[in-house]
């Protein structure tokens, strides 16, 4: 993906948020602007202002506006930002809030004139509130009024999280995962649920214990990926989804799921965050994955997505949805998550990344029937390593280990 970022005004804010994009071009005040555009070809324009040329208005390429002037343009995604100093304390853009929605955006390639400020009169007697009812303030523009800053009134949104849980045999193990992660929901900053699905384990005792979760019990073994899809189908709508393996629990005292949400409202860029993982880890760190320093968090990173294990991870909805979620029928076992960090690359040209500052543990074999189970997973690996990358790849296992 090339995205050209032009200008002083912003500019630097905008390289920032973008900087761990493959290709970034950062060219400020550039006198020969067409000519770098038709020899580029970007994918995105962000204008910082001064740039701004009637040529560019009519360009093929997506291109973002982001001024401090109410001006209207055609075809383009105009924002109107107005920023907060000393003596402002009204009709101002918290522009900390206000640059990942731009560029949100202009990812979706919207075009219009949105006005990033806040529409009423923020007082400083008593409680700060907004009058959202100021339609003088808004003018020709689409206001965006979550952008102002979030200390300046009362938010009553909770943003929903759904998690998905597909069950297959190993009880005790089971047992443990959902209760640790019923532990971590019950302590959360979010409205959390949990949807819990079994591949048709033939245990009579888990399959009881399963019962008080409302649990969808399937006839036949979807895999983890055809399972966590149909729980998702019937689901409430949501602002990020979880899908954790059910032998995985937490033994630290942060919320790890809060912590990767966080991460994700942070690192605008990144398209799935995988929990680090103890015990058995199965992330490719010495091979594909390098640890960096993200803003405040240190992250796994895989320039190709390839390495990142599953096991717990997530992501928002809207990007689950936008990939068009697991992929299916490929195999019971190989490639669930891999192919889905490949999508996140291909379809929305963003990061898969391993929150390194926590995670939750990955358990070893408890006896020797599972010790097979995890040499029959291994033998899979061993066979179909990466070939699940081919987008006609179909592997082998029809049926998963305990069928």
């Amino acid at each position: 993906m090339k995205i050209l970022i032009t200008g002083d005004y912003y500019s630097e804010l905008l390289e920032l948020r973008l900087l761990t994009y493959p290709s970034i071009i950062l060219k400020k005040c550039t006198k020969n602007l067409e000519k770098l555009i038709d020899l580029l070809e970007p994918d995105f324009i962000f204008i910082c202002e001064e740039n701004y040329t009637k040529r560019i208005e009519k360009t093929e390429y997506h291109t973002t506006l982001i001024t401090n002037k109410k001006t209207e343009k055609e075809n383009c995604l105009t924002c109107f930002v107005n920023p907060i100093d000393e003596t402002t304390t009204n009709k101002c853009t918290i522009m900390e809030n206000a640059i990942d929605v731009i560029i949100e955006y202009a990812f979706d390639k919207k075009i219009g004139n949105y006005d990033f400020i806040n529409p009423g009169v923020m007082s400083s007697e008593n409680q700060t509130r907004l009058n959202l009812n100021l339609e003088k303030n808004i003018l020709k523009y689409k206001c965006v009024p979550e952008l102002v800053n979030t200390d300046a009134y009362d938010k009553d949104y909770t943003k929903k999280v759904n998690i998905y849980m597909p069950t297959y045999y190993r009880f005790e193990k089971t047992k443990r995962s959902i209760e640790s992660i019923q532990e971590l929901v019950a302590r959360s900053n979010y409205d959390v649920k949990v949807y819990i699905g079994d591949n048709n384990t033939k245990l009579p005792e888990m399959h009881d214990w399963l019962k008080q979760f409302n649990t969808h019990f399937s006839d036949t073994n979807l895999g983890k990926s055809g399972l966590v899809n149909l729980l998702h189908r019937g689901a409430r709508n949501c602002d990020y989804i979880f899908s954790i393996d059910s032998d995985m629990y937490s033994n630290e005292d942060v919320n790890i799921l809060d912590y990767m949400i966080e991460i994700l409202e942070v690192e605008f860029n990144i398209g799935v965050v995988s929990s680090n993982q103890y015990d058995l880890p199965q992330h490719w760190f010495n091979s594909h994955i390098k640890v960096m320093e993200g803003r405040n968090y240190k992250l796994g990173d895989s320039k190709t997505n390839v390495g990142i294990a599953g096991g717990c991870l997530c992501m928002k909805t809207v990007d689950f949805e936008k990939i068009g979620m697991y992929k299916e029928n490929h195999d019971i076992y190989t490639g669930d998550d891999g192919i889905l960090m490949l999508n996140i690359k291909k379809k929305l040209g963003k990061r898969s990344v391993v929150s390194m500052d926590y995670g939750l543990v990955h358990p070893k074999s408890m006896d020797e029937e599972e010790d097979n189970y995890q040499k029959w997973k291994n033998d899979s690996w061993n066979r179909d390593n990466l070939k699940f990358m081919d987008e006609k790849f179909k592997g082998k296992n029809k049926t998963g280990f305990y069928d």
